[in-house]
């Protein structure tokens, strides 16, 4: 076990927004937290890397107990947060977000070479479809996340949060970044990640929680539990109102789109 949670309990303005969940995180794994909005998912995510301080509970990081003063410490410690509205610098170029705020210099920490030269060998062990060099601001929503997830793992090696990561991704950006999160996986780290997106636990989950109204209802490995098991452990009840989708009677296309790119927006949509 890399990271464990317990008896984690949240209030804002009296209001209980976490109420004594305990969860357990391994190295190489993807935990997937599923829930519908204001079950708490978000703020567990701030207080795991530093962002709240919990009103109750302990965490604890190889098995030693930690308390978090500023997120500083938890990234110094491994553990890193992608909050779902990037931070990255559309006017800069990749090696340069990727290492925005490590000093650079000739003579100090690290030089503009060798940023260079550490983001092309993480472009080239990820086969990502962009250069160190590239202008952040000409790329697609999936490559802007990709580089998030670069400047991330030259800071923090131990734990990768991400928060709804493909919200706003079309299926084909999605699973560019599938691809990428299962090579970070089968480097050690232990992902966790926020998402609405059921579809997303097959293939890509080897364990999914279910948090509803600031409690962990359900964890367990994602192939022994089933999606209409986990949408009605998330809304609380039946589930046949709303799933299986049901069939809709089409009608002709009024609109038809193929490749379409908007640099730094769309791309090849």
């Amino acid at each position: 076990m890399l990271l464990r949670a317990q008896g984690i309990s949240k209030s804002f303005g009296g209001n209980p927004v976490l109420k004594d969940v305990s969860l357990s995180f391994d190295a190489g794994q993807i935990h997937a937290l599923i829930g519908e909005n204001g079950a708490g998912k978000s703020t567990l995510m701030k207080i795991l890397a530093g962002l709240y301080t919990p009103d109750a509970g302990t965490l604890e990081l190889e098995g030693h107990q930690i308390q978090w003063r500023q997120p500083a410490e938890a990234q110094q410690a491994g553990i890193s947060l992608i909050p779902q509205e990037l931070s990255i610098a559309g006017h800069l170029t990749v090696a340069e977000n990727v290492f925005l705020g490590i000093e650079r210099t000739r003579w100090g920490l690290i030089s503009d070479e060798e940023c260079r030269a550490k983001t092309r060998s993480l472009t080239d062990e990820y086969n990502l479809d962009f250069s160190a060099d590239n202008r952040v601001a000409h790329l697609s929503p999936s490559q802007k996340q990709q580089v998030e997830i670069l400047r991330s793992l030259v800071r923090a090696q131990k734990v990768l949060i991400l928060d709804e990561p493909t919200a706003y991704f079309s299926d084909r950006e999605s699973e560019r970044l599938y691809r990428m999160m299962r090579q970070v996986k089968e480097r050690g780290l232990s992902l966790i990640f926020i998402t609405h997106r059921l579809e997303e636990l097959e293939g890509l989950a080897d364990w999914v929680s279910v948090l509803r109204d600031g409690v962990c209802v359900h964890s367990s490995t994602s192939n022994s539990t089933t999606v209409s098991k986990i949408l009605s452990l998330m809304i609380g009840g039946s589930v046949e109102s709303v799933f299986p989708p049901k069939e809709r009677v089409r009608g002709r296309a009024l609109m038809s789109l193929r490749h379409v790119s908007l640099p730094g927006y769309l791309h090849d949509i």
